[in-house]
């Protein structure tokens, strides 16, 4: 009994963390495309922008497909380049 209650506690916290993953990499996507669709709205491509904020063009191209997390260093970089508030990039 014991047993079949530690697997039901594993299942429930495996479950739990792919939820948790899951929003995770649904909010990356969504910055993700505000960014670009900012970035595209101030007439930048991904290798200006990059240039702007020294960061590798392909680090924006990740960002932009949701592919990487942006550390707050960076987001608020791209919020100075673009000139846009932080609640631009973060309000889906």
């Amino acid at each position: 009994m014991i047993y079949s209650g530690v697997h039901e506690i594993h299942f429930i916290l495996i479950l739990t963390y792919i939820a948790y993953a899951y929003n995770m990499q649904t909010i990356y996507k969504k910055t993700g495309v505000k960014i670009r669709s900012i970035r595209k709205k101030k007439g930048f491509t991904q290798e200006e922008l990059a240039g702007l904020i020294d960061m590798d063009p392909r680090s924006i191209i990740d960002i932009e497909m949701g592919n990487r997390n942006p550390t707050l260093q960076t987001l608020y970089r791209l919020c100075k380049a673009l000139k846009v508030k932080s609640s631009d990039l973060l309000s889906f």
